[in-house]
């Protein structure tokens, strides 16, 4: 009844649609970090014992560097690992103890870098022309 697509094409097209949107997403919360910072360090929440300042600048370096490397696939496996690991704090450190409904946002940027870091980048990434 259904077809299901596994073809290497298209499975490569869903990698790299899933790199660059969930990449411009997180590069767009940047932004507005980085826009209102005055405002936004008045509230931002402390992990590993960091000041909140410490704990903005490191996510934004966090996000900025990595985000665009994800939607690159360049060096894929450490950006990817590195936005997992900075939304697993989030979801499981900064927002313990919330309601589902309030870090279901969060949850969805998780579940996506750990779908792209089980999956790889795809075929059309940078890391796929320069080192395979």
């Amino acid at each position: 009844m259904f077809k299901i697509y596994t073809e290497v094409c298209s499975v490569d097209l869903a990698l790299l649609l899933l790199r660059i949107v969930s990449a411009g997403l997180l590069l767009r919360l940047s932004i507005h970090k980085i826009a209102n910072f005055k405002k936004v360090k008045e509230n931002f929440p402390t992990f590993w014992g960091l000041s909140t300042i410490s704990s903005l600048r490191l996510t934004l370096i966090c996000q900025c560097i990595f985000a665009p490397m994800l939607a690159l696939g360049l060096l894929f496996p450490i950006a990817a690992s590195g936005l997992t690991a900075m939304f697993l704090i989030v979801v499981f450190d900064i927002h313990k103890g919330w309601k589902f409904e309030d870090h279901e946002f969060a949850l969805h940027y998780l579940i996506m870098y750990a779908i792209l870091l089980i999956s790889g980048p795809g075929k059309w990434a940078l890391d796929t022309l320069l080192f395979h």
